[in-house]
């Protein structure tokens, strides 16, 4: 298994252009807040999502939210759970290994994103991990508990590889290519089946600049 590859897919068509939605000044007591920093909201996520990820399938989460976050789900963020404390995707997982229902997406509404690009990559990373957890919801394949964290890294190895395909300088590098092998030796195609490319909504962007109305 040492000639196993994991790379990402090329699109002849894919630009990695970041979009750019325009926003006015978000104030806080009267004074405009750094220039650097960008308005988040439910109403905001929605917009650039919309945006950004077009055919993503909306109806796939149960909830997509900075604003309403369990009280739970934003203390594992405030302790660097997720995408470096940043985001989180997280799913029913029954007793027996099964996954059930339709994932959620919560976004630390503490941290404040310095920029709209910063965004753009974590919500496609958080995306990708939703439509990953339907796919094993829609398998037989049972991950066992003691492979939950090989299961972990396999999804991160994809969705930072995803980030790297948006043109983020960045690639999945801190997982290691032995973990990765190990991975495929252990849950099988699984592994493949996980990648960004088996998605069709990753594949083609058209991006708009809008105004945040």
């Amino acid at each position: 298994m040492s000639n196993i590859t994991f790379w990402r897919k090329q699109w002849a068509n894919m630009s990695i252009n970041i979009p750019s939605i325009n926003l006015s000044p978000l104030l806080n007591n009267g004074e405009q807040k750094n220039s650097t920093e960008i308005e988040v909201s439910d109403s905001f996520l929605t917009l650039a999502r919309n945006t950004w990820f077009p055919k993503f399938q909306k109806d796939n989460l149960k909830i997509f939210t900075i604003e309403s976050v369990p009280t739970d789900k934003q203390a594992d963020l405030e302790k660097g759970n997720g995408a470096s404390g940043i985001a989180m995707t997280c799913m029913t997982r029954l007793e027996e290994g099964k996954y059930t229902g339709k994932p959620s997406i919560y976004f630390n509404k503490k941290y404040a994103f310095p920029s709209q690009k910063m965004l753009f990559y974590t919500m496609g990373h958080e995306l990708l991990h939703a439509s990953q957890y339907l796919y094993l919801a829609s398998k037989k394949n049972i991950i066992e508990n003691e492979n939950l964290e090989l299961l972990s890294d396999t999804m991160d190895f994809w969705a930072f590889q995803y980030e790297h395909c948006l043109g983020r300088n960045r690639s999945a590098i801190s997982i290691e290519r032995d973990r990765m092998i190990e991975a495929r030796n252990i849950l099988g195609d699984v592994v493949y089946d996980l990648n960004y490319s088996e998605f069709p909504w990753t594949e083609n962007f058209e991006f708009v600049e809008i105004e945040n109305t």
